[in-house]
């Protein structure tokens, strides 16, 4: 996903294709997913406002790399939470698959939307 966002331009990102959502609102709703397991390990909440991830369907350049800026800090903590986890804890597991499966979706979708954009 984070490769995919760096080599997509605002204009791009903003594309829509039909009723489909754009690459932009795809990759901001799972920057917010990301942010949302971020608070899980960080305060025990996973609270994510589901609308308010879609809302924004195009990107101005500064918009569009802010965008990609948060995606990659919100990832890095991520993995960092990851890395963190006691060998021991299956606690957060469950959660971690559900999200790696949402997130394969949208790579998924984004990858269809990047060749539509060609």
């Amino acid at each position: 996903l984070i490769s995919i966002a760096s080599r997509v331009d605002a204009e791009s990102a903003s594309r829509r294709f039909g009723e489909a959502s754009s690459i932009g609102a795809h990759i901001r709703h799972m920057r917010m997913t990301i942010e949302g397991v971020n608070r899980w390990f960080e305060k025990g909440d996973w609270s994510v406002n589901w609308d308010e991830s879609w809302s924004v369907q195009q990107f101005s350049a500064p918009e569009w790399e802010e965008e990609r800026r948060l995606l990659l800090e919100a990832a890095h903590r991520m993995l960092a939470h990851v890395r963190a986890m006691p060998f021991d804890s299956s606690d957060p597991i469950p959660a971690m698959l559900g999200t790696l499966a949402h997130l394969a979706y949208h790579v998924g979708a984004v990858n269809q939307l990047e060749r539509a954009n060609r």
